[in-house]
This record gives structure tokens, C-alpha cells and sequence, in this order.
């Protein structure tokens, strides 16, 4: 994350690990809000960012500790725009060929990918289609066209 402006809280804090806080966003005010604003609002203790439709639970609040414990060290980096990483590659953007090598260099049996990681609306198409099709052994590969 840059700056903040051009990610949205719900976005930042629901991907990977974070969908524990999924319940959160549900009930949030401010899911919509972008990183800078939730910041600019406060988002410790008794801050304005947590506003909420209903009212929480016991294990909900619980959440709200454990959120406010990662946002605590989020960092926002004024002259930095914010970017999204090929996280297998750091110094490379995404390709389907560096997909593509990282899948093919492990067995399958070790992915437990669930069709909503491979579906996400922030994943693009292209990636989603490439993930759909190798899972199901659909790629146009040579062995696949012999067959």
C-alpha cells in the first residue's frame, strides 16, 4: 500500500488472510471508505471508523481488537501511489507464464484453492480463466491436443 487514496478498506482488508474479518465488513459503515479516510477518522480505540449497522457481539468486538492490532502497524506512504505486487516474483510484474512455471512446479495435491479465491472480483479474468482451466487439466498442452 502508497498512500492510501486508491485502496478502499474493504478491498485491503479482506484478501488473503484477512477474510476472518469478513464479518466486519459486513456490518461496517465505512467498508466502502478508502485507506487514507479511515486513517484521517482514526481507527484505534473509540475512533470514528468503527461505526456499525448493528450491534456487535462478544466474539465480533474480539475482531475488532485483532483488526485494530494489524491496522496499528499500516504504514501510509504520502508520495507513494498505491500498486499491487506479483507476490512469487517481486521483481517482475505478473505474467501467465510465471503463473503458469510456479503451478507446473508443484503437485496439486497441494493446492487447496476454493473456487472463490479463483473467482474473486478483484482477480482479473484472464487470470481466473488460466487458474479454472489448469485445475481441471484444460490447458491447450501438448499432451492435452494429442489426447
Amino acid at each position: 500500500m502508497g498512500n492510501g487514496v486508491d485502496t478502499f478498506f474493504g478491498t485491503y482488508f479482506w484478501l488473503g488472510d484477512f477474510n476472518l474479518f469478513k464479518r466486519l465488513f459486513d456490518l461496517s459503515k465505512n467498508r466502502w471508505t478508502t485507506m487514507v479516510d479511515m486513517f484521517h477518522l482514526g481507527y484505534g480505540k473509540g475512533g470514528e471508523t468503527w461505526k456499525w449497522r448493528l450491534r456487535l457481539l462478544a466474539w465480533e468486538e474480539y475482531l475488532v481488537g485483532e483488526c485494530r492490532e494489524i491496522l496499528h502497524n499500516v504504514i501510509l506512504q504520502v508520495n507513494d501511489e498505491d500498486k499491487w505486487f506479483w507476490q512469487l516474483n517481486s521483481g517482475a510484474s505478473y505474467s501467465v507464464c510465471g503463473a503458469y512455471q510456479f503451478l507446473t512446479s508443484h503437485e496439486l495435491h497441494h493446492f487447496t484453492l476454493v473456487p472463490d479465491s479463483i473467482w474473486h472480483k478483484d482477480v482479473p479474468l484472464k487470470v481466473s480463466l488460466f487458474s479454472w482451466c489448469f485445475l481441471r487439466n484444460r490447458l491447450p498442452t501438448k499432451d492435452n491436443l494429442f489426447r
